[in-house]
């Protein structure tokens, strides 16, 4: 296997590792919050059938929102941060040492790897803190609920709608945090003087701005130069939310480094795309 077949190769398992990463917090998050509903129709029906003086309500939503981190936290949400952030991070840097073994460059030292550790860290604070942002969402919906004085089960589909809402916007700050600590992992090892290859899936479900450039090869001043539309620093956040692409240097000897500025991609990159019909999906 030459050196683009082995790269493509080793960014594709990449994708495919923080896809399962992904996939496993999802399905544990949605545990989660099936077991937060459970206990928020306890709290709702206390809530609703208490006194309807504004004071009292006033009273009742501040306990509510102490009740519903409690109850976010005994439903195993700060567990599954930590699994998340821990478990899942780790593989992510294991398939990172093997994308960079097939590029042929140096593996991680000591030094970097503590970096990588503190980078992990920040990453578990911010899963922790969006926990504090799906605790918030559902408080607001209580109270909202509370003071307009809707009925019980109205105010129970509400809560419902809002914890689909929230999981599905925790999958993606998950996702998004997962594959931009990949990106900073390797830019760990990088320079402003390398050459970094777009890598990653060439399939039906990659969009325009990461369709039009994965397979090329560029520079740093043209990655930094470019706007993905979504998020700053496409260096780190590729073509947006969920992106599963990586810039990967290219080795100081990769004859890759070739197609700096010409536009064209990887061969193999290509023939990939060219198996699809070179049809640009969204």
């Amino acid at each position: 296997m030459n050196t683009a077949d082995h790269l493509m190769t080793e960014a594709e398992k990449l994708a495919r590792v923080a896809d399962s990463v992904s996939s496993s917090f999802a399905t544990e998050l949605a545990r989660v919050l099936r077991d937060l509903e459970r206990e928020l129709r306890v709290l709702a029906n206390d809530a609703i059938h208490g006194s309807t003086t504004a004071l009292s309500r006033a009273v009742r939503a501040a306990k509510l929102r102490r009740q519903i981190r409690l109850a976010l936290n005994e439903a195993g949400y700060p567990q599954l941060a930590e699994t998340a952030a821990h478990v899942g991070l780790d593989r992510l840097v294991a398939q990172m040492e093997a994308l960079r073994g097939a590029a042929k460059l140096a593996q991680f030292t000591t030094s970097d790897l503590t970096r990588i550790l503190a980078l992990k860290e920040l990453a578990r604070l911010d899963l922790v803190g969006q926990g504090e942002a799906i605790a918030h969402a559902v408080w607001r919906t209580f109270t909202w609920g509370l003071f307009s004085q809707r009925p019980l089960r109205d105010l129970l589909d509400d809560l419902s709608n809002a914890l689909d809402i929230e999981l599905h916007e925790a999958r993606t700050f998950y996702d998004t945090t997962v594959n931009i600590f990949a990106r900073q992992v390797e830019a760990l090892k990088s320079s402003d003087e390398d050459v970094f290859a777009y890598m990653g899936p060439a399939d039906i479900k990659t969009r325009p701005f990461c369709h039009a450039r994965v397979g090329k090869v560029y520079t740093k001043p043209e990655i930094e130069a470019m706007d993905n539309g979504q998020l700053p620093n496409v260096f780190l956040t590729g073509g947006g939310y969920n992106c599963r692409h990586v810039f990967q240097s290219v080795s100081k000897i990769s004859e890759l480094r070739d197609l700096v500025g010409t536009g064209k991609r990887i061969p193999e990159v290509e023939a990939q795309l060219s198996g699809l019909g070179g049809s640009k999906a969204a």
